[in-house]
């Protein structure tokens, strides 16, 4: 899946996927059956700048998902989810229900009936458009997705389709022959000036990283240093302590 988030920091980012992915990975998992690690890998983040053209772009490779690979003629047309249908329709608020499994079970370990409605509840979010549109209108982003569906359509107009019902019917466990190998960029930014500037920022921050994990590695403590490690990473554990022979 692929999300544009705009957040209050990498703590909260690095919380919301985890109770994202951990629920999808259990839900999906349950109802597949499947067995083991249900992701390949962690998530990845790659910072957009907010410049249009940068954050249109991305939100242009979002759209073209399910037609550029030859899966469905239009984007809307992917049987699951997938924010063209509901931009296209103007429908910003995005409805559904949450089954809340723990409290299923509690009910039951205390000998409860259980019905659905006593641990379902209804769940709802809205689609913001991207910051560099918060001044438009609704309206106008509506016209503008509309157009870009149909071209689109016209893009990959000489695919040929596999259509929703080979979707669903593909075996769970099935890979694709040919996988994309390319690695995934440091950042997305149109301007090359720009995106000199956000590379050499990330590359200063991964220096300053390792730095602070070799001087944890000689057992410097964080709490001596209030500036240990840089701002918006996630410490490595300590090393082990052996045990006496």
């Amino acid at each position: 899946m692929h999300l544009i988030l705009s957040v209050d920091g990498v703590r909260m980012q690095s919380r919301f996927m985890q109770y994202v992915m951990s629920n999808v990975a259990r839900k999906v998992g349950r109802y597949l059956g499947w067995q083991g690690k249900f992701w390949h890998r962690r998530y990845r983040s790659i910072e957009i700048n907010r410049d249009e053209e940068s954050l249109v772009s991305r939100f242009d490779y979002i759209l073209r998902h399910g037609t550029k690979e030859g899966l469905v003629r239009c984007p809307t047309e992917w049987p699951g989810t997938h924010c063209a249908w509901h931009y296209a329709q103007g429908q910003w608020n995005v409805a559904g229900h949450w089954d809340d499994l723990t409290k299923a079970y509690r009910l039951r370990q205390a000998g409860s009936r259980v019905r659905r409605a006593d641990y379902r509840s209804s769940e709802s979010f809205e689609l913001d458009p991207l910051p560099c549109w918060q001044h438009l209108d609704r309206n106008e982003i509506r016209r503008w997705v509309l157009e870009r569906l149909e071209q689109i359509r016209d893009d990959y107009s000489d695919l040929e389709f596999l259509g929703e019902r080979k979707i669903l019917a593909q075996p769970i466990e099935d890979r694709p022959m040919n996988p994309k190998r390319s690695a995934a960029p440091a950042v997305h930014c149109k301007d090359p000036a720009r995106r000199k500037e956000m590379r050499d920022a990330y590359r200063q921050f991964v220096r300053s990283f390792y730095a602070a994990t070799a001087r944890l590695e000689m057992f410097l403590r964080p709490q001596d240093d209030p500036y240990y490690f840089p701002s918006g990473c996630h410490p490595p554990f300590p090393p082990a302590v052996p045990e006496s022979s």
